[in-house]
């Protein structure tokens, strides 16, 4: 995901073979890659100009070695369904 110097966001997505077109205005970004799943790949600088293609070469994903699993209660120890849950 494409972060510029103006703090603008750009996200695309991958196609089957896992190659990517970000469209974007002339400044300087910081790029990276994410998957639910995933370790997120570390962030990349990038400074296009007008016109300018600019290739990252490959960018590899790990596999994220951890899990968490339990239940949300209330306080009266009971599950609350829907409940969202943030790390």
């Amino acid at each position: 995901m494409p972060v510029s110097d103006r703090n603008d966001t750009v996200v695309t997505q991958t196609d089957a073979l896992g190659s990517f077109i970000v469209n974007c205005y002339e400044a300087s970004w910081v790029v990276w890659a994410q998957k639910t799943g995933y370790v997120a790949a570390q962030p990349k600088p990038a400074t296009v100009t007008f016109g300018q293609s600019f290739s990252f070469g490959n960018i590899t994903l790990a596999l994220n070695p951890f899990s968490l699993s339990g239940t949300v209660t209330n306080d009266k120890s009971e599950p609350i369904l829907g409940a969202d849950v943030k790390f």
